[in-house]
């Protein structure tokens, strides 16, 4: 009897479709690029939204933009030391920086602002270059301490958000490192170009962007997976 053929089963082609582990690694890789483009997009929304006008403010007693103001009492910590504002903070850091204890001690223990600000005044070894480099980083490390930290920081956080994305700007007519160096009413006949650094507002304006950030859903994971915690100075 003839022997009967063997049929020729044919190998399984490897299939080309991923597994469920290996979907669950190319969702989660996709779920990441979503996220992080998404972040990516909110925070570029929010600096260039349109057309807002700047949002000015300078003295603590102003009804609606008085709470940003560097002398705005919202007592917090810093360095170990206690403060009764961020204005207060910045007189006592600038002591600091250029070596001198004898007025920074004075600046600790003075009570009002006039007194804090005339000790600051009269820092011994000062130095307008090495100071202009120091002013923005120590001004957003108070105000984050102020807005975080303080006494007052939610009812600060919320107030700030209700600003929208306007441009934050220090229209004080005497400073022109820390504001503009002209005031709310003159600010637009002076011209853009004439103003100051603005280095308060900027300092603000970081705060706000930090505000958001930890108040978006997606924030933490994507803040943790480039080691943003690793990286905070305040």
């Amino acid at each position: 009897m003839p022997k009967a053929k063997r049929k020729v089963v044919a190998k399984p082609k490897p299939s080309t479709k991923p597994t469920t582990a290996a979907k669950g690694r190319s969702n989660a890789k996709a779920h990441d690029r979503v996220d992080i483009d998404a972040s990516m997009r909110r925070s570029m929304s929010a600096a260039t939204e349109a057309n807002e006008p700047p949002f000015f403010f300078w003295k603590e007693t102003e009804r609606e933009g008085g709470f940003l103001s560097p002398w705005y009492k919202s007592q917090f910590r810093m360095e170990g030391s206690t403060y009764e504002s961020v204005g207060h903070a910045i007189m006592a850091e600038k002591a600091r920086v250029f070596g001198d204890k004898e007025v920074l001690q004075r600046i600790l223990a003075a009570k009002s602002a006039d007194e804090q600000k005339t000790w600051g005044s009269n820092v011994k070894g000062f130095d307008e270059k090495i100071w202009q480099k120091e002013a923005l980083m120590i001004a957003t490390r108070a105000n984050m301490k102020k807005f975080f930290e303080g006494k007052k920081s939610e009812d600060l956080q919320n107030w700030l958000l209700a600003l929208g994305s306007r441009e934050l700007v220090f229209a004080s007519p005497s400073d022109r490192l820390f504001g503009i160096g002209s005031g709310a009413a003159t600010a637009d006949q002076a011209g853009r170009e004439q103003w100051g650094q603005n280095l308060f507002g900027e300092s603000l304006e970081t705060v706000r962007k930090k505000i958001l950030q930890m108040n978006d859903p997606d924030f933490p994971a994507v803040f943790d997976k480039f080691g943003g915690r690793k990286n905070i100075y305040w």
